[in-house]
């Protein structure tokens, strides 16, 4: 119960986040972690352990003092090699900003989160232009394989004096952010946002915000396409382009799965900063936008997203696969599953047990982690193959906040979330009356609910109708018509 409790102290501080959102104009501030709380799901709830009351305001301070180090101790290292930031000089309609997050996809045509969308546009005569946000270091060495007239990688840091320079502008930011004059805001909370301003999270999405700013600005887009989470990079980015002398038309992707609860991205934070226009993964996701949102009710759109690939089969469910686990991109996750996979395999040594790493996580970071479980089973695997070949070998899928749960169901897999009651009530996207689901705490509920499919395989397939149905208007194929008719649009 400590987890659901802290999620829901996490909660009351949203007022205190979106309150002092309002209040701010600058770019520095649009960067602070305070005003852009993502979400209360326990994942998010991590990062906030001072605002709990588990840490002390020393510990902030002393966490934001180590982000600037290592901020900058990072761009001295990527120095060397760095990408130059070099805006195409060829007109641009339309601006997607997407993301680099492992640096085996500068090989691929299609892009991680909006696929093919580029050569769709290029086929209809919109110029279009992919800027890719640099989360996996790819320096200018890796860019030998990239079509650089279609995309642009960000550099992952400005040169060591430019990251000075925002180091600096960051704590006079934390002098300048502004006070509580009617005093309605929680002393806490200001206090430590103050010493956030220029912590690790803070730098990371300036630099961001800046970087994709300083590109709308050379490159005045009619329109531009972002990922939308709510986080600081994106409001900073959505100023920026709605301050062209001819403002951009700004639409916000929803690309992630909806945990339950308050979102940032369901306010109007203020200042220019939210997009016009919504686009969402599907029918479902649009209804919830549409339920919570108290702004752009009346401008969100399903369009899909090609994470429903329509050539799986997932018309039935075969309990002769193996238990695949995908963990979210935090250590924290994966040690949670990694915990109860390996155990799993040991209760279990006649079934494989597949663990497959989000691509931002750091394979030595993972290392350590499987090391607190030695000896492993040699039927606790780690992945190294593509997605779509781990889910074709799977019956199972075990998750606790990835969007590889709804690929799985579109695929037959039953899904299985990882946690108690209280984590579940935080972090799960599949809704509890979806009967296919499954709920495991330990590895021993979890081998029950694979011996049990297994004994009784007609029971999954009668569930998966419903799951399937629901996955689908979770995950729409893409709607490649209603995006170039609504850019067509905005564009005459």
């Amino acid at each position: 119960m400590k987890q659901f409790s802290a999620g829901a102290t996490l909660q009351n501080y949203f007022l205190d986040s979106l309150a002092l959102s309002r209040q701010i104009t600058k770019a520095e501030h649009r960067a602070n972690p305070f005003v852009n709380i993502l979400n209360i799901s326990s994942k998010t709830a991590k990062q906030y352990p001072d605002l709990l009351r588990n840490k002390t305001l020393q510990w902030r301070l002393f966490h934001s003092c180590c982000g600037a180090a290592v901020n900058l101790l990072r761009s001295i290292m990527y120095a060397p090699h760095r990408i130059r930031l070099r805006p195409p000089t060829q007109e641009i309609d339309v601006l997607v900003i997407s993301h680099l997050i492992d640096k085996s996809h500068l090989d691929k045509e299609t892009d991680f989160y909006f696929g093919n969308l580029g050569d769709v546009f290029e086929a209809t005569s919109i110029k279009a232009h992919i800027v890719l946000i640099n989360h996996c270091h790819a320096d200018s060495r890796h860019l030998s394989k990239l079509n650089q007239t279609k995309k642009t990688v960000l550099p992952a840091f400005y040169s060591p004096s430019h990251e000075i320079k925002h180091i600096g502008r960051l704590l006079l930011a934390s002098i300048t952010l502004p006070k509580d004059r009617d005093k309605s805001l929680n002393k806490h909370f200001l206090r430590l946002a103050r010493v956030a301003q220029f912590g690790g999270r803070a730098i990371g999405d300036f630099r961001i915000g800046k970087m994709v700013a300083e590109f709308i600005e050379i490159t005045q887009p009619r329109i531009v396409i972002h990922t939308y989470e709510g986080h600081g990079w994106e409001k900073i980015a959505t100023s920026a382009a709605h301050s062209l002398p001819n403002r951009a038309h700004v639409i916000g992707y929803q690309h992630a799965v909806l945990s339950p609860g308050n979102k940032s991205l369901y306010y109007n934070h203020g200042g220019e900063t939210a997009p016009d226009h919504i686009f969402t993964t599907g029918e479902f996701t649009r209804n919830e936008l549409q339920k919570n949102m108290l702004f752009l009710k009346h401008h969100i759109t399903a369009v899909g997203t090609f994470k429903n690939v329509t050539n799986r089969s997932g018309d039935t469910f075969k309990p002769n696969g193996t238990c695949l686990f995908a963990p979210e991109g935090t250590l924290d996750e994966i040690e949670i599953l990694t915990r109860v996979a390996v155990n799993a395999a040991r209760l279990d040594p006649t079934r494989k047990f597949v663990l497959r790493l989000h691509p931002v996580i750091n394979s030595l970071q993972a290392q350590k982690i499987f090391s607190k479980f030695m000896p492993l089973s040699a039927n606790f695997i780690v992945s190294s193959r593509a997605l779509d070949d781990d889910i074709k070998a799977a019956s199972w899928i075990c998750y606790r906040g990835s969007s590889v749960s709804l690929q799985g169901i579109l695929a037959g897999l039953r899904p299985i979330f990882i946690g108690s009651d209280s984590d579940e009530y935080q972090n799960n996207p599949i809704p509890r009356d979806i009967a296919y689901l499954r709920v495991s705490r330990d590895a021993n509920e979890l081998i029950s609910i694979l011996r049990h499919d297994k004994k009784y395989p007609m029971l999954a397939r009668q569930e998966l109708v419903e799951a399937h149905t629901f996955a689908n208007q979770y995950f729409m194929p893409f709607k490649q018509k209603v995006i170039i008719n609504h850019i067509n649009r905005h564009m005459k």
